[in-house]
């Protein structure tokens, strides 16, 4: 990540992501997803200005500079109480809401995704990353043809193992519903400390998604315990069938919502 000065924007930093000679692939994923962020405005995901490629074949996205840290480096292996993990939980799914309303699916939520900046009277989130994002049609996943396929779709599952949804790991077509599963995975991370699943490798966290029973979201000693209700929230969220799971990422920040916090 770099940081330059917009000339378009009267010499304001801008953050720049490089992604240096691309694969053809790569850079149509990347450049795809810039696109689609720069079609969202919403106060809790991170305003894309430009993108493009260089002479000299490097992809490029320039973006707000956002003068916070990013969830997990903030939290890292260290949980939080669970009345502030609820106070992020809402913006996160407020951005959700947002660019599911655009017909757009993440596809990569994760702690390290999401950026912090504290202030008074609460820390403001933002979401950002759209490089894996992409068009849902009629709750289906549009696909990115690979070059000189005919046509064919890219194989590969793409994401971060941790927070990736059953469906996102078997190649099924996907809506905001596999957002919803990564979001009640980043809000299990930032509660325990650690996420649901783990494993030595990519294949043995993907088993685990797949079959393994969702363990119940419990806060270490020292901090306050979760609340029944949110527990409910959050294994609702992590449902390996997306049927049983929250319709969208604002029903299930509704849901939160309802959730008693200390006073």
């Amino acid at each position: 990540m770099w940081e330059a000065r917009d000339d378009a924007r009267d010499g304001a930093l801008v953050a720049v992501k490089l992604l240096h000679r691309p694969t053809s692939v790569a850079a149509t994923r990347f450049l795809r997803g810039a696109d689609l962020a720069s079609r969202l405005d919403h106060p809790n995901i991170v305003p894309v200005h430009a993108y493009g490629e260089t002479d000299g074949g490097d992809a490029w996205v320039a973006m707000a500079r956002v003068a916070g840290a990013p969830l997990d480096a903030a939290t890292r292996h260290r949980p939080i109480p669970w009345a502030r993990a609820l106070g992020l939980m809402d913006q996160l799914l407020a951005a959700l809401a947002a660019t599911h309303a655009a017909g757009v699916v993440h596809r990569d939520v994760k702690p390290g995704n999401c950026f912090v900046v504290e202030g008074s009277p609460r820390a403001r989130l933002l979401l950002g990353d759209y490089g894996l994002a992409t068009v849902a049609e009629r709750g289906a996943l549009e696909v990115i043809p690979a070059p000189g396929s005919g046509g064919a779709p890219i194989r590969g599952v793409c994401g971060t193992p941790e927070y990736l949804a059953p469906e996102q790991i078997l190649g099924a077509r996907l809506d905001g519903r596999a957002d919803v599963y990564a979001a009640a995975i980043t809000l299990y991370r930032l509660i325990a400390g650690t996420p649901p699943f783990a494993g030595p490798d990519r294949g043995a966290l993907y088993l685990a998604h797949l079959g393994e029973a969702r363990p119940r979201v419990e806060a270490p000693a020292g901090l306050p315990r979760v609340p029944a209700r949110l527990a409910d929230i959050v294994a609702r969220g992590m449902a390996r069938d997306p049927r049983d799971r929250w319709e969208s990422a604002e029903t299930m920040r509704l849901a939160l919502g309802t959730v008693p916090t200390p006073a």
